[in-house]
């Protein structure tokens, strides 16, 4: 890649996907986390997928340029839900991208969203109007919640099956997460 000033550009590409905890297994595929920066602006395609997607993008609203659907138009989502893809989706970007993309069993997708897959189609839905504006409201309040609350929510064991699990995904303990990371809550 080469940039205006003909020099080479070189992007950053990261990513971690781990398998989830054994009590979300039955709710949750995959997650990953993934930060690409560095690149120039352009789009990427994002493949079908077998599963109901949900993608929460760190620091700026994913653009569809070109979904799955002919009759959904392009957008902005600040979160999303996607359906049982056969189609590719178009996505534009401006040279980076920051998030994370979980992969819910049909199980998960009536558990966490609320919905059956096949609700969702192919279509792609902003997660606030799955997840009514409550959760967001919830979400938006919730200052620094105590790890050990946390981990009770998610389904975890205690604390410290959360913070091995943590550690695995992200190479540090929670605590050490949430004090060094910038998008970090609390």
């Amino acid at each position: 890649m080469t940039s205006a000033a003909g020099g080479v550009r070189v992007g950053l590409s990261e990513g971690a996907v781990r398998r989830p905890a054994p009590l979300l297994r039955p709710y949750v595929r995959s997650y990953q986390g993934y930060r690409l920066s560095g690149f120039d602006a352009g789009e990427h395609v994002g493949l079908p997928s077998d599963s109901i997607t949900v993608i929460l993008p760190f620091d700026r609203p994913l653009r569809v340029v070109r979904p799955a659907v002919a009759d959904q138009a392009p957008g902005e989502f600040a979160a999303l839900a996607s359906g049982l893809g056969t189609a590719p989706v178009v996505m534009g970007h401006d040279g980076a991208e920051h998030g994370i993309q979980i992969s819910f069993t049909p199980a998960g997708t009536r558990a966490v969203l609320g919905v059956p897959p096949a609700a969702l189609g192919q279509w792609m839905v902003p997660l606030v109007d799955l997840l009514g504006s409550d959760a967001a409201e919830d979400t938006a309040e919730c200052e620094s919640p105590r790890l050990a609350d946390v981990a009770a929510r998610c389904g975890f064991y205690d604390q410290a099956h959360l913070a091995r699990e943590w550690r695995a995904l992200a190479g540090s303990a929670p605590s050490v997460w949430r004090r060094d990371e910038k998008f970090a809550f609390g």
